[in-house]
């Protein structure tokens, strides 16, 4: 059951710490896991609810299990002993799947509203590191870790039976410490499961049919330093996160789309994908949330930085497609972040007047997160004026005296522009007067 001493403590915790914590920076708030930050452990695991709105983040340290997010505040603990450092959950059962490879080598299974849990072995020499549901089918893919292989196995939520592992790799002794990640496309029926090897040069993604439980044709080809992969089922692309950024794949061709999107200094950690915007989110190795306004290949605004006592590490990221807020699990600061986009309002006042022959400057402002980036709308501008796209920056030596008609918008790939007209008024160099005040 959920420990209501535990989540006294940790609603208690996360209340305390988050005085002395960041607050809300515009959209962002970071929650504390109610883990004191000189103990050992991470905020790991990641996974949403989308009716209910909770999140469920796996944490380490003195506790092993799974922290209850409700409206931005720990409401709940749940003791998983194996470990949960994966989340996965499966919205038509309403239960929640936990890998996790410090104990022994088995899958929770966690009824979120009793707290109940139920473990199932996945064989011996091969600790499980990832897991994935295919909802659809009532199926969860564990991705496991061996002396020298990498595997899958396949566990019927129905029938409460594991199947044998199917082999994805097998690079030599010493590969245990390698990343993996495991997403499923349940429209197709596929399951993709990364294996990458930085020291071996080695990055693939299998694709696994999940209606025979077989490997499905030749991998795709990733970089090594690949860390994460998400899907959006319905674009059919395959986010990759490393070193590089943010790589996209069509999966129909698993071939790479354009070339990597670079994020932050040190590349992507995380990746996750809202199938419903076809929006792109990605944790940076620097601490930071990259929004990606789609999946091929077009980037929004600047990163938005965590902040928080230590430098964030966004481990795993998830998107709840009803609410679009995007949830980052931050390793071992102890922090999840929470993040709510807002489309763009162009919010400036009056437009100042200009003088002929005298430099001009007017800066358009906008509200929305993230930061909006500004374009020209309809008539392109008048040759002795141009726009800073990225501050809304006006500027020109206007040649002549008269009203100079702008039309620009807010664009951050939320919602809907913003649209606004401008009139620059622009006055002759030499006031007019009476002749006979002229002299």
């Amino acid at each position: 059951m959920i420990s209501a001493l535990a989540a006294g403590a940790l609603s208690g915790a996360c209340k305390a710490e988050a005085t002395t914590g960041p607050t809300d920076t515009g959209g962002l708030f970071n929650i504390p896991m109610g883990v004191l930050l000189s103990d050992p452990g991470e905020a790991q695991g990641i996974a949403t609810n989308p009716t209910t709105g909770e999140v469920y983040i796996g944490v380490s340290g003195p506790m092993l299990g799974v922290n209850v997010v409700r409206d931005g505040v720990v409401s709940g603990f749940i003791s998983v002993p194996d470990g949960a450092s994966s989340l996965s959950y499966d919205q038509n059962s309403g239960l929640l799947f936990a890998a996790g490879y410090l104990t022994r080598h088995v899958i929770s299974m966690i009824d979120p509203g009793t707290g109940a849990v139920s473990t199932y072995s996945i064989g011996p020499d091969n600790a499980p590191a990832e897991v994935a549901v295919d909802a659809v089918h009532q199926k969860v893919y564990i991705e496991g870790r061996g002396a020298d292989q990498e595997t899958v196995t396949v566990f019927d939520e129905l029938t409460r039976t594991m199947g044998s592992p199917i082999v994805l790799s097998t690079i030599g002794t010493g590969g245990s410490g390698r990343p993996s990640s495991l997403t499923v496309d349940p429209y197709r029926q596929k399951v993709y499961a990364l294996v990458a090897f930085p020291a071996r040069s080695y990055g693939r993604v299998s694709v696994i049919d999940g209606a025979t439980n077989s490997l499905d044709g030749t991998p795709i080809a990733v970089d090594p330093s690949a860390k994460n992969i998400a899907l959006d089922p319905i674009a059919h692309h395959l986010e990759v996160a490393s070193s590089a950024g943010v790589s996209t794949y069509d999966t129909t061709t698993r071939t790479q789309i354009g070339s990597p999107i670079a994020v932050g200094t040190g590349g992507a950690l995380s990746v996750a994908a809202d199938a419903s915007s076809h929006r792109v989110v990605a944790g940076t190795a620097d601490g930071q949330i990259a929004v990606i306004t789609d999946s091929t290949g077009h980037p929004s605004a600047s990163a938005i930085p965590i902040g928080g006592p230590r430098l964030a590490q966004p481990q795993r990221m998830a998107v709840n497609e009803r609410t679009g807020r995007i949830y980052s699990a931050n390793g071992d600061s102890f922090w999840m972040s929470q993040l709510s986009l807002a489309a763009p309002v162009i919010t400036s006042a009056a437009v100042p007047r200009g003088r002929v022959g005298t430099d001009y400057v007017f800066t358009i402002t906008a509200s929305g997160l993230p930061r909006p980036r500004f374009a020209v709308t309809g008539t392109p501008l008048y040759p002795w004026l141009t726009l800073d796209p990225a501050t809304g920056t006006l500027s020109g030596t206007p040649p002549a005296a008269g009203t100079y008609s702008v039309d620009l918008s807010a664009q951050n790939g939320v919602g809907s522009d913003a649209a606004a007209h401008f009139d620059l008024v622009i006055e002759s160099s030499v006031r007019p007067c009476l002749p006979w005040l002229c002299f």
